[in-house]
């Protein structure tokens, strides 16, 4: 929304200095607002700085993680982010001390890896629950091999190139 870097992180909560820049910290942004012009005070939105999408993105997570909500969702925080950054917000955001002993629900891809730091893991298909439970049992399960095998496909259909043109006579 309209306003400063840290207006939007903050989203009218009263302003404590040290959980905001663990915020900052677990969303991955310091080294993005250490070169705005004017910092966390830089205007963004529709009259200020324009930010890229994997930063609107990481704002959002900074003030979902500064929030004291007993509830968050996070939809796809690997989304819009290198795997380094990916690296650092599973560790520093999702697992990290902020969102500690809160009802944490994130959407994201089936990579096994992540998922093994999650309580519970719920497989959705069409709708509907495929398989649930703690993660080893999930990530062993039929259902979660078939959404990976799913996945891959459609992957690799995506990165063929595609034929090349041919000439018109």
């Amino acid at each position: 929304f309209e306003g400063s870097l840290k207006e939007n992180v903050l989203h009218g909560s009263d302003y404590d200095e040290d959980r905001y820049r663990q915020a900052l910290h677990a969303a991955c942004l310091l080294n993005d607002i250490e070169v705005l012009p004017g910092h966390d005070e830089a205007p963004v939105g529709g009259r200020g700085i324009t930010l890229s999408g994997g930063q609107k993105a990481r704002v959002s997570m900074a003030r979902a993680a500064y929030s004291k909500s007993e509830l968050v969702l996070i939809d796809d925080p690997f989304a819009a982010v290198d795997a380094l950054v990916g690296q650092h917000l599973h560790q520093h955001l999702l697992n990290g001390k902020l969102l500690k002993n809160r009802t944490l629900v994130v959407v994201c891809q089936p990579v096994p890896e992540r998922l093994k730091s999650f309580d519970w893991v719920v497989v959705m298909e069409e709708g509907k629950f495929e398989v649930q439970g703690k993660p080893e049992s999930v990530i062993a399960s039929e259902a979660f091999s078939k959404l990976l095998c799913t996945n891959q496909g459609s992957e690799q259909e995506q990165e063929e190139p595609a034929p090349a043109a041919q000439p018109v006579a």
